[in-house]
């Protein structure tokens, strides 16, 4: 019997551990939900932005700065910290329950993908960047302050208008992707 191809060893082994699967799927999930609560938590309750509703000109160079340190720290101590915790625990924890030649075909693949050259896929993923701005600018446009001044909006719109942005494209684009990926590797696999 010849070698199965990675896709389909890692299909298997998804089908084979699906508790374990969906478990890291939920620890991805309480990332992302964590990661946008502290981002908008730390937007409103900080003092550096007057609670988010200082305008671009009332900013320096300084409260900037200190600005997106205080964030980075509460989104790495508040989201990431927990999650890789969590991670670990339930890495370490399926790791040891596996059966020995199970660990050994693992060790086995990924010795031999590290004797491969890494592949060079090239450039890309900046057609999304330009989508979401598009989207962005739409937005402005439909709410009506597309004649704004900057210094009349607070920095908290901005952000607020973006991550909308974000969800149109991720719910119009993403999301229906997704679900007839999924319906393509079900129809595959079956």
């Amino acid at each position: 019997m010849g070698e199965v191809s990675d896709e389909v060893f890692w299909f298997n082994k998804i089908k084979e551990h699906w508790k374990a699967f969906l478990i890291l799927v939920i620890i991805g999930i309480y990332l992302i939900v964590s990661w946008v609560l502290v981002f908008f938590g730390y937007i409103q309750n900080s003092w550096i932005g007057g609670y988010g509703t200082w305008t671009f000109d009332q900013f320096s160079v300084g409260n900037l700065l200190l600005f997106c340190i205080q964030m980075i720290l509460w989104v790495l101590l508040l989201a990431f910290l927990p999650a890789i915790i969590a991670f670990c625990i339930f890495g370490y924890l399926w790791w040891k329950q596996l059966p020995e030649d199970e660990k050994s075909e693992l060790k086995r693949r990924e010795e031999k993908q590290k004797s491969h050259k890494a592949r060079n896929y090239g450039g890309g993923g900046g057609g999304i960047s330009f989508i979401i701005g598009i989207a962005f600018l739409i937005l402005i446009y439909v709410d009506g302050t597309w004649l704004v001044p900057f210094g009349n909006l607070s920095y908290s719109y901005f952000v607020y208008a973006y991550f909308y942005a974000f969800l149109w494209i991720f719910f119009l684009f993403i999301v229906p992707a997704c679900i007839l990926g999924l319906i393509y590797l079900i129809r595959k696999y079956k």
